[in-house]
């Protein structure tokens, strides 16, 4: 937006992209975390989809490499890590085989 030859970022638009740029500095850090706890992200299917591997072996997966978009296939993947790491929300870890079975962790993911 213009004012008097000066050129104005709409309030809306400067908390939109503060609230964005707290949600990558979010990720970052619980990535830095999950890391440091023996955890990884290691490839999935293609660009945009990983695992998620917490230390104790449980996994899940996050993003999808469908779209042959990729800034929506990297945005899927970035939604993906935050809502895991972040927020506790996703697929269920699917645990270590356990006495030659695979059993689920039913219980919500843990925010790390």
């Amino acid at each position: 937006m213009q004012i008097n030859g000066e050129t104005y970022v709409p309030w809306d638009h400067f908390k939109t992209q503060l609230a964005l740029s707290n949600q990558y500095r979010d990720t970052l850090k619980a990535i830095a975390k999950l890391c440091s706890e023996g955890g990884s992200i290691t490839p999935d299917w293609g660009f945009g989809s990983a695992t998620i591997v917490l230390k104790d072996g449980s996994h899940t997966h996050i993003g999808g490499d469908w779209n042959d978009d990729e800034d929506e296939s990297f945005n899927l993947f970035a939604n993906g890590l935050h809502a895991l790491l972040c927020e506790g929300k996703g697929l269920s870890l699917a645990a270590p085989e356990f006495r030659g079975e695979t059993r689920l962790i039913e219980e919500e993911a843990t925010p790390v």
